[in-house]
């Protein structure tokens, strides 16, 4: 199945709660976003010390107009739930998604 995935990047995670807090936002039921990740960053990979994080969001069928308003609609849920300095880092087309584990399975 052909995909795209959106990756998003949050500045002012900071701790596992905020990792929580992201998957919960982006997996409600009403967001159809089959895999979501989000992790935080190395304090190395930022310049001034803070930690952050990032989101990255895997959908499959749709139009890359469809992908580009998901894409928003996934940012101003995050910016709604808190991180205000959330904003859509990638938009990259993949060729094949792997079904979820529990999806395997049935």
């Amino acid at each position: 199945v052909a995909g795209s995935v959106i990756t998003l990047s949050i500045p002012s995670m900071g701790c596992v709660s905020c990792i929580n807090k992201i998957m919960s936002t982006l997996q409600t039921s009403d967001t159809n976003a089959p895999m979501v990740k989000s992790w935080l960053l190395d304090k190395t990979d930022d310049q001034q010390g803070k930690r952050g994080g990032m989101a990255e969001i895997t959908i499959g069928g749709a139009s890359p107009g469809e992908v580009t308003n998901l894409a928003n609609d996934y940012m101003q849920r995050v910016i709604s739930a808190g991180f205000q300095d959330c904003a859509v880092v990638t938009i990259e087309p993949k060729l094949s998604i792997e079904p979820k584990a529990a999806d395997k399975a049935s």
